[in-house]
């Protein structure tokens, strides 16, 4: 009996009890540790991420005009959206896109799509008084090329707004560079339409 208590007081004791104590306290602080530090880590990776995607992204702009009407001198404006380019863009229906004009050449960069609300093009057209500010980005006196839709075959460009300023001339079809024109970075109004007009 005698050995088997003072077996039992050894174990128990002071001696043997703190050092034990001390080591499996110390390998749950750190399991602990590991553990609650993984979450904060793998958090703050997608923030990251995302603040890096955003600032890289271009805008673009979708603008739906009405017809020039007799004795209007612009064509009104009746809808418009903007979003970043990988955000989808509503357009209404009865819309037929008319021209999509970037801040690049060669059909890159930032981009705004005009659309009409009365079909294509026809000898009259459509009168873009001012070009767009997206998001942020003014594509006054920014467009180095574009391309054109349904009839807008032909297209006048002006450094001014409302056709004033310099009407550098007519261009046919797509513009992949306005550079060597006069025309570079200085578009601020334009007029399309199915026919020739000179300037």
């Amino acid at each position: 009996m005698k050995q088997s208590s003072s077996l039992r007081l050894r174990t128990l004791s002071p001696h043997g009890l703190y050092p034990t104590l001390a080591v499996t306290l110390l390998v749950v602080l750190l399991g602990f540790a590991a553990v609650s530090m993984a979450p904060m880590a793998y958090a703050a990776a997608p923030t990251t991420h995302a603040a890096s995607v955003s600032r890289s992204q271009a805008s673009h702009c979708v603008i739906v005009l009405a017809p020039l009407q007799p004795g209007e001198r612009n064509s009104k404006t009746v809808f418009s959206q903007c979003a970043a380019l990988n955000q989808p863009l509503v357009v209404p229906l009865a819309s037929t896109l008319l021209i999509t004009v970037y801040l690049g050449d060669n059909f890159t960069g930032s981009r705004t799509s005009i659309f009409g609300n009365a079909g294509p093009c026809d000898p009259t057209g459509y009168k873009i008084d001012r070009m767009p500010t997206v998001n942020g980005v003014n594509f006054n006196n920014d467009i180095s090329s574009y391309k054109v839709f349904h009839n807008c075959s032909w297209t006048r460009d002006y450094s001014g707004n409302n056709e004033t300023g310099d009407c550098v001339g007519t261009f046919l079809g797509d513009v992949s560079s306005l550079a060597g024109t006069g025309i570079d970075n200085r578009i601020n109004s334009m007029r399309l339409s199915s026919v020739f007009h000179s300037c």
